[in-house]
């Protein structure tokens, strides 16, 4: 290699990928576990007549949209490439403003993410699809103008509730006892703006003589 010239850059990417993972499940054997088990299920998928048929339908019919309707496209896999049962009345409302034919489009898109536990994320004018995040029972997450994100870095084309998840998390004993039975999750929500609903809540929750709110938790 001539002097000056730079080598080539290491795929930085999938290198921070594989170290998010890695903090989030906690160590080496388990990062195996998942890796191995994704993939396997990767191969399934790729597998099944089906879902090959219908990813192939919708990847034309996501392209299509998008070459008349970006701005749509991208609105929507922005709020609902997750489907959950949380979003109906917004899912509703955002379909209801489009024509019909878009809205078909994405009223397929949800069921077929919902039946296969997949979503799509766009590659400049294309549509890849990518296997729905696997949530666990610890998490740990920033607030910032109404909204949840990641605490660590999250790669990019990747949801940020791939990195919620925090196994590591120190939390009372009756809480991990609760987990470890799995009778329960826990999410710690940190308000980085201290200007949300949560920093009101601690406000008149504070009691001098006793405790104050900090934690906010969630039992499934």
């Amino acid at each position: 290699m001539s002097k000056g010239r730079r080598r080539p850059a290491k795929p930085r990417k999938r290198q921070m990928y594989l170290q998010t993972l890695l903090r989030r499940l906690g160590g080496i054997k388990q990062l195996r576990e998942f890796l191995g088990s994704k993939q396997k299920r990767r191969a399934q998928l790729e597998n099944d007549g089906v879902f090959v048929r219908e990813t192939e339908e919708l990847q034309e019919g996501f392209e299509a949209a998008y070459l008349s309707k970006q701005q749509t496209v991208d609105s929507f896999l922005s709020q609902f490439s997750l489907p959950s049962p949380f979003h109906k009345v917004e899912l509703r409302r955002f379909l209801d403003a489009l024509p019909s034919k878009m809205s078909a489009l994405f009223q397929r898109y949800v069921r077929y993410a919902s039946r296969f536990n997949v979503h799509f994320v766009r590659k400049r004018d294309s549509f890849e699809w990518r296997l729905m995040p696997e949530f666990g029972w610890k998490f740990r997450v920033n607030q910032s103008n109404g909204r949840l994100q990641a605490s660590a870095h999250v790669p990019e084309g990747s949801p940020a509730s791939d990195y919620f998840e925090a196994p590591t998390l120190q939390i009372p004993a009756a809480f991990q006892a609760l987990i470890d039975a799995r009778a329960a999750k826990f999410v710690q929500i940190d308000d980085v703006s201290g200007a949300s609903v949560l920093d009101d809540i601690e406000n008149f929750g504070y009691h001098s003589d006793g405790g104050s709110v900090q934690d906010f938790s969630h039992f499934c």
